[in-house]
């Protein structure tokens, strides 16, 4: 319960601060905010064009990233896409502060009797080769096996079902003044939140062939996944770097909390649990990125939330930075919010215990002075 409590408080504190650290001098940018939110039910192929968001197919096989990684779709193109119920939003917020720049993004897929056919273009390879965990190659090989290794051109993956996927990203970086007009990022923490509600059954038809072995995926997982950057300037003080300056950027290894539910593939009568995978630590050499303070605005992105055409027909449109948090925090809520009322029941409990504990204890220093 312990970790618990200081998993939920950092979290907590990430809402209403993501960086409260404290660096050697500060960036002197303009206090601003801008965001959009598009939401979109069922909308019209011409709709989609229209407010220049991800294609149905396009954003159903993003959603799908969780259990269509482990095959090699680049020798694929999707070829048929069939929706019951289809509904897309998506949202970007950011912020800019003395010296600290923030910005969310939301993207959201829900949709019903999803039929996505994906159809090989050339010969090739079933799996997909990159190092995607152990367990997902624990599944991979199963559908080696139940599959065969080989695709021939013309031959089909189908994925029926199904898929909604909701993600949410929160960037926050903090920044320190080199003189009274340029400034440089100092570190960063990225923190990003996963919900998936996806039942879908996955096939092989082989060219020619209408009928072909069957799989299934089902998820209905929920956690929160983030990560440090920081940047090490060697010693050398802010006021004196230059753009010569060496800087060494380390990007942690993501971390998972509020991890609750499950994902697993179910080939040939066997259950093949996975689970996310973070990308490990990695470092990067490079040389200071000095910004000029009159140029970090956020005149280009009102620009572009200015171009996004009014609501609509099948969509409903918000252009401020209020509007775009709101999906944002639905989701983090959703992720979290179970983990915080636990700890808020464990320390309403807490409290009682020690509310009785000090009535009694009132109680018997009485009877001893009556005594």
């Amino acid at each position: 319960m312990t970790a618990a409590i200081f998993a939920v408080a950092a979290t907590l504190m990430m809402l209403a601060v993501p960086m409260a650290t404290v660096v050697d001098t500060d960036a002197t940018f303009a206090n601003d905010t801008a965001g959009y939110c598009i939401k979109m039910v069922d909308p019209t192929d011409e709709e989609i064009d229209k407010y220049n968001v991800f294609s149905k197919g396009s954003g159903l096989t993003l959603a799908s990233e969780i259990f269509l990684k482990i095959f090699d779709l680049t020798i694929f193109d999707l070829t048929e896409v069939v929706t019951g119920s289809y509904k897309y939003d998506t949202a970007m917020g950011s912020k800019y502060e003395a010296r600290a720049i923030d910005q969310s993004l939301v993207y959201e897929v829900y949709a019903t009797e999803v039929k996505l056919v994906y159809t090989a273009q050339k010969d090739g390879k079933l799996i997909n080769s990159a190092d995607y965990g152990p367990e997902y190659k624990t599944a991979a090989e199963a559908y080696a096996k139940f599959f065969g290794e080989s695709i021939s051109k013309g031959d089909r993956i189908t994925v029926t079902g199904k898929i909604t996927c909701r993600s949410a990203s929160y960037l926050a970086y903090d920044y320190a003044a080199v003189d009274e007009n340029h400034s440089v990022v100092t570190q960063g923490v990225n923190t990003e939140y996963f919900i998936y509600d996806i039942d879908v059954r996955i096939g092989l038809l082989r060219a020619g062939e209408e009928v072909g072995k069957l799989t299934s995926f089902q998820s209905n997982s929920k956690f929160m996944a983030f990560n440090e950057v920081r940047y090490d300037y060697h010693g050398t003080p802010y006021s004196q770097l230059t753009k010569d300056s060496p800087v060494t950027i380390t990007f942690g290894k993501y971390d998972t909390s509020f991890v609750s539910g499950g994902s697993h593939y179910s080939v040939d009568g066997a259950d093949y649990n996975v689970k996310y995978v973070p990308a490990d630590s990695r470092t990067q050499e490079t040389t200071a990125q000095i910004e000029t303070d009159s140029n970090m605005n956020l005149d280009t992105l009102k620009e572009l939330i200015w171009m996004i055409p009014a609501s609509s027909g099948n969509v409903t449109v918000g252009k401020s930075y209020q509007e775009s948090q709101e999906p944002y925090d639905a989701i983090v809520v959703e992720v979290v919010g179970q983990e915080i009322a636990d700890l808020l029941m464990y320390l309403a409990i807490g409290f009682i215990i020690l509310l009785v504990v000090v009535i009694v204890i009132v109680l018997v220093i009485r009877q001893k002075k009556k005594v």
